[in-house]
């Protein structure tokens, strides 16, 4: 049976942040300096670790976000063909206190409780009177991982 679809837009996965060359050198020196302590104090495996997770980190960094496409409809949210069932969300909030607005999903899933979606140039309070026909609208608080992400350019 095919859902019918209440309202869709895109947006990019995230507000994209220019690394600068500084940053690249930065995360060079962190991670030399860092692999260098570890070796030295005998954690090679550590060291290890800190080389691949700092190349992968630059790697991440120098990525353009990708445009989503995200749908509402009655059965639940689908962000880029994955869909999240409204039966799996305890409830929304939309966050418009930052510079780009995001919907906060509370989920019930351990090991992804909080699920961002970028609103783009949707109308917050459009998403919010649809979303408040199929959940509780709570106030959240983004994640402080996702925080210090955003903060650090990802």
């Amino acid at each position: 049976m095919e859902q019918k679809e209440i309202i869709s837009w895109n947006a990019p996965e995230y507000v994209h942040v220019q690394k600068s060359v500084d940053w690249f050198w930065a995360l060079g020196i962190i991670t030399v300096a860092g692999a260098t302590a570890t070796f030295l104090l005998g954690n090679i495996l550590f060291s290890i670790t800190i080389i691949i997770g700092a190349f992968s980190l630059g790697l991440y960094g120098a990525r353009k976000p990708k445009n989503q496409e995200i749908e509402i409809s009655r059965k639940g949210i689908r962000v880029n063909g994955k869909i999240h069932f409204y039966s799996e969300i305890q409830s929304f909030w939309i966050d418009q206190e930052r510079n780009e607005p995001i919907i906060l999903l509370q989920s019930e899933k351990m090991l992804m409780p909080y699920i961002t979606i970028p609103l783009g140039d949707m109308d917050p309070e459009i998403i919010e009177n649809v979303l408040g026909e199929f959940l509780r609208q709570e106030m959240h608080y983004e994640p402080m991982p996702y925080r210090i992400m955003e903060h650090l350019g990802f």
